[in-house]
């Protein structure tokens, strides 16, 4: 019997724990979390290190300082959610929802944010370096303070209305 500090590979695919589950400091790694409804959901300091998040609901989810590490985030609802501090390095967020997400002090380096959408999001203090940005959807971003951010990764993103750092332009 596992512990509740201690989930690694649990599947909790389509589960549904809105405003219920409180997994700080949690240990997901590998976890099967895909398509499951956690809105609302406390997983700060979480360690979901190559878990299985695809399709996810984290609507206004805490996961600040959470270790999503090399996580597969495609196609997940992470609106409004408080994700500071947390290491998104290597991440997979294909498509992924991040409307008025708190991603400050991030690290995304390396990460693939293919076609995810950042409408509103505040990224001061992200580290972006080697971030795939294509398609990516920075409209109305907070991009001052950025790490590692690139001309040619503002090139392949839409940066409508967002609030660029004075070495960059659109």
């Amino acid at each position: 019997m596992k512990s509740r500090s201690e989930l690694i590979e649990i599947d909790l695919s389509a589960w549904r724990l809105d405003g219920s589950a409180f997994l700080v400091g949690v240990d997901l790694q590998g976890a099967n979390l895909r398509n499951a409804q956690l809105s609302k959901a406390n997983l700060s300091g979480a360690d979901l290190t190559e878990a299985g998040l695809e399709g996810m609901s984290l609507y206004e989810a805490n996961l600040s300082k959470a270790n999503p590490f090399e996580a597969d985030l495609g196609g997940a609802n992470l609106q409004v959610a408080n994700l500071a501090g947390a290491d998104l390095a290597r991440t997979y967020l294909r498509e992924t929802t991040l409307i008025r997400t708190n991603l400050s002090e991030v690290d995304f380096s390396s990460a693939a944010l293919l076609g995810a959408f950042h409408w509103d999001a505040n990224l001061s203090g992200t580290n972006l370096t080697h971030a795939n940005l294509e398609d990516a959807d920075l409209s109305g971003a907070n991009l001052t303070g950025v790490c590692g951010l690139t001309q040619p990764q503002l090139n392949a993103a839409c940066t409508s209305f967002a609030n660029l750092p004075c070495c960059l332009s659109r």
